[in-house]
């Protein structure tokens, strides 16, 4: 990616048409797929799913549903538990969600926060989960 997001916005505003727009920023465009990039991630990291899914305390159906397409928007804490499984950094969790449409975590949000927190201290999904549980809050 050449721009940043600022500059697509202002080309999107000076722009004619969206054709031109499209003709112009195509390599800046992403064309989110939860499957498609859960896949690249799984190969390039050369992970396991059935690990990723047991490591996510994920429904198994349900996570093999988001890896195949079927869930074309899936629950954004079953997403986070499978992203988190497949020990990704913070930095690469808050882009994934932003390309697919999700709200980044947000550090305002106290269990956000918490959820911040323990992705950047390395925690597994049981011990997130744990301590989610632990301050009254939602579990992933």
């Amino acid at each position: 990616m050449k721009h940043s997001t600022a500059d697509l916005m202002s080309a999107l505003k000076d722009s004619e048409s969206f054709d031109s727009f499209r003709e112009q920023n195509q390599p800046d465009l992403v064309d989110s797929n939860v499957a498609k990039m859960l896949g690249e991630i799984i190969e390039q990291k050369g992970l396991s799913k059935s690990q990723i899914i047991s490591d996510s305390q994920v429904n198994r159906v349900y996570a093999y549903q988001i890896f195949s397409g079927a869930k074309d928007s899936p629950n954004r804490d079953k997403l986070l538990a499978l992203l988190i499984s497949m020990q990704l950094s913070l930095g690469e969790i808050q882009d994934f969600l932003k390309r697919n449409g999700y709200p980044a975590l947000y550090a305002r949000s106290e269990r956000d926060a918490m959820l911040i927190f323990c992705i950047e201290k390395g925690m597994s999904v049981i011990d997130i989960n744990c301590e989610l549980f632990s301050h009254g809050k939602k579990t992933l």
